[in-house]
């Protein structure tokens, strides 16, 4: 539900000024992945745990990655990216020949999108990108402009989900594919699986960092103390599961699957391991995790939703 008209303004300049300066903080310490996809370097500060290494993202989410640009792609026709940020998404999906409308609130975040485009090395067979800053709670699109729209890691920051779908059912052409990869929450199983599997390594974690001379709070990320200190997102996590009910609402959908039931969450407690224990232990991990979701002991945290328009409801 929306707020009342200042209390939504305030938070969605909080919102821009949150991402803008968690950017432009990142951007100080290495190439995030989440810039430019095949550039990436690991940060030399933890920004965003486990998703500083872009080799530990690959690892957790690089299939995800895979399957959503090739079903975009599948499909020709422009392409509509919500949510943007910074801009890997369009970058990787225009570099495979793409027309692509990229939308983001953040003004700070598209300007770091302009740079990693306008300093693309990969410019063979480049489609194009146009940039947009818009509110995607208040945001107007064009009916029957796009035969994709794809939504990465974005539509748990919207409150206003409900009109956004809508506006994105509208925007397709008959037939047309949306694709989201998001996060929908925790369950209470989930939960209890992460607590118990986090009393060893604590244990483990504590003795290491003893021996070697290092204090707790090292592994904090950016966002945990931008979160200390009253810099949060304000609309984190503000949808969840809902989510899945709304867009099969207004789409046929056509696949979806949850991922990631306690490793996104579990891979920061790992960081005290050298990366040659810790890649293969994360990669072992992931299997397990797959494995527990497929048998459907436990739900992920992550849905990936592939959807198209119903026949007649443009």
């Amino acid at each position: 539900m929306m707020r009342n008209d200042n209390d939504y303004a305030r938070d969605i300049e909080k919102e821009c000024l949150f991402w803008g300066r968690f950017e432009c903080e990142a951007n100080k310490y290495g190439i995030p992945w989440w810039c430019d996809l095949r550039r990436a370097t690991r940060l030399t500060k933890n920004v965003c745990g486990w998703m500083s290494d872009p080799v530990i993202e690959n690892i957790v989410r690089g299939a995800s990655k895979k399957t959503l640009i090739s079903t975009a792609l599948a499909q020709k026709g422009r392409v509509l990216d919500l949510g943007c940020g910074a801009g890997w998404l369009s970058l990787e999906l225009a570099r495979q020949g793409a027309d692509v409308d990229a939308v983001e609130v953040s003004s700070q975040r598209i300007d770091i999108a302009r740079y990693y485009l306008q300093n693309n090395p990969f410019t063979e067979s480049f489609g194009s990108i146009q940039y947009l800053v818009s509110d995607l709670n208040m945001i107007t699109l064009s009916a029957a402009r796009y035969q994709t729209v794809v939504c990465w890691d974005t539509l748990h920051h919207i409150p206003e989900l409900e009109r956004l779908i809508k506006k994105v059912r509208d925007s397709l052409v008959p037939g047309g594919r949306f694709i989201v990869y998001d996060h929908i929450g925790l369950r209470r199983n989930n939960l209890r699986l992460l607590r118990v599997m986090r009393i060893p390594l604590h244990g483990i974690s504590m003795v290491w960092r003893f021996l070697k001379g290092k204090r707790s709070d090292e592994a904090m990320t950016l966002s945990d103390r931008g979160i200390e200190n009253g810099e949060a997102s304000p609309f984190e996590d503000v949808t969840g599961e809902e989510m899945i009910g709304i867009i099969g609402k207004y789409f046929k959908v056509d696949a979806m699957t949850t991922q990631l039931s306690f490793l996104a969450d579990l891979a920061n407690d790992l960081f005290f391991l050298p990366r040659c224990v810790l890649y293969p232990v994360i990669w072992f991990l992931k299997r397990i995790d797959d494995a527990l979701i497929l048998l459907r002991i436990v739900r992920g945290e992550y849905v990936f939703i592939s959807a198209r328009t119903k026949e007649g409801s443009l």
